[in-house]
């Protein structure tokens, strides 16, 4: 036992490092108080639930059509990855790389095809667009791979997904150490992200040629990305017109003022675990749903927990990983305490300055004073939670169904996947809840 805590102290440090970094901490959305047992605001998990979405039709005013969100769609899927250069932006310096004179993104696109089996070169864009487009923001410390089975299960179903790196935040950034630093600037990369895809669509040469339709545009983000989503989403400075929806998946809300959501309404849905050892469920997602106007919801994961978003590992693989990584008070079910043994040994507090970094209050944000947090104090990782995986693929059900809703080119797609997240959803997956 002593030899073993021995080297999960020194031998297997890198790899805590390299596991935490996958998990998005987003290390200021706890506060110093321990989460409490109860979930207030939660619907009763005996029965399904369903609502009454503010952007749905009524039910018979419109024809469905029958769409079946777990399984892939008729499409094949493809990628590929390119460098988007802005030379408008740099990149601030942080603790352990300096300054930059520019910002590049490499990014992933993932899109819709109907070749299979070996192809020499890229696959031809299936012939049938113009398409909608997803914009992702990956986690801290991720990169844009986190999209991997995301971008190609809604490549399946006629969407193109754009993912790219951001300089700072990424896995790699200055020798694998990365920063928060930039987070104010991520929201500019999605849009400076944006122009460019717009763009090379209207390039005859190139392999976005009238593939992509500009007013079908959706954001999504994980974590510190889905902070980075909020704020493009809503933000006064950062703000996009040409977003016409926004999920945000376990991503920190409780900075933002109820004036932070008033400058731009649209539809905004959240994906929450309410068992999220990270990003605090009733601070942030119940605050968010409280605080934010019509047009948003909340997708609740009853046993959810942070690390099931992005990390696919479960079973076997988890007891090994956590072995070595994981938190000795996790339960041995539960994926975030991997993330938790790493914050337990190596973090003592964190200062947060986005306030700082994202405008103060005058912009609707505003940081817990004092400014110290630390995930992982409550009770939520000693309890068993959802199996990552499962987790991870009702997210992706989830998502394709919120973006058909209002990115689907018929009315009656449009019709039926709000239909479903209205009431389908929850009678299918007990596991799930909508409010």
């Amino acid at each position: 036992m002593v030899l073993a805590r021995y080297m999960k102290k020194e031998y297997f440090r890198p790899m805590q490092r390299i596991f935490v970094l996958m998990l998005g901490l987003g290390l200021w959305a706890c506060d110093n108080s321990p989460a409490e047992k109860a979930v207030p605001g939660l619907p009763n998990s005996s029965q399904p639930v369903g609502t009454q979405l503010s952007w749905c039709p009524s039910a018979s005013s419109t024809n469905f059509e029958v769409i079946n969100y777990q399984v892939q769609g008729r499409y094949r899927s493809a990628d590929y990855s390119l460098r988007l250069v802005d030379k408008s932006r740099g990149v601030p310096a942080s603790e352990n790389s300096s300054a930059k004179d520019e910002r590049i993104l490499r990014t992933k696109i993932y899109y819709p095809t109907l070749e299979d089996g070996f192809y020499l070169g890229k696959r031809p864009i299936a012939p049938d667009g113009p398409f909608p487009v997803v914009f992702y923001s990956h986690a801290f410390s991720s990169s844009h791979q986190e999209a991997d089975e995301l971008g190609q299960f809604l490549a399946t179903h006629g969407f193109i997904t754009v993912a790219p790196n951001f300089p700072l935040s990424q896995l790699s950034a200055a020798g694998f150490k990365p920063s928060v630093v930039d987070i104010g600037s991520q929201p500019g990369d999605i849009s400076f992200a944006i122009e460019q895809i717009l763009a090379r669509s209207l390039v005859a040469s190139d392999h976005l040629y009238q593939a992509i339709d500009s007013s079908r545009i959706g954001i999504a983000g994980l974590s510190l990305g889905g902070l980075a989503t909020s704020l493009l989403a809503h933000h006064r400075d950062y703000a996009d017109p040409r977003v016409k929806a926004a999920a945000v998946i376990a991503g920190p809300s409780g900075i933002f003022l109820p004036s932070f959501y008033q400058d731009q309404k649209l539809p905004y849905l959240l994906l929450h675990g309410d068992q999220d050892a990270f990003v605090n469920y009733q601070r942030n997602a119940l605050k968010a749903l409280k605080d934010a106007p019509e047009g948003t919801h909340l997708v609740t994961f009853r046993r959810g927990s942070h690390t099931g978003f992005g990390l696919p590992i479960d079973g076997w693989l988890v007891k090994l990983v956590d072995f070595f990584v994981s938190s000795e008070r996790a339960h041995p079910q539960n994926p975030d305490g991997i993330g938790c043994g790493f914050v337990d040994a190596n973090i003592t507090g964190i200062q947060a300055p986005f306030e700082a970094l994202l405008g103060g209050p005058t912009k609707g944000v505003e940081v817990a004073n004092p400014p110290q947090h630390r995930p992982c104090l409550g009770d939520e990782v000693e309890r068993p939670a959802m199996n990552a995986e499962l987790q991870m693929k009702l997210s992706r059900e989830v998502l394709l169904a919120f973006f058909l809703s209002h990115l689907g080119d018929e009315a009656s797609t449009r019709a039926s996947a709000c239909a479903y997240l209205s009431r389908g959803l929850s009678q299918e997956h007990p596991e799930l809840s909508i409010q």
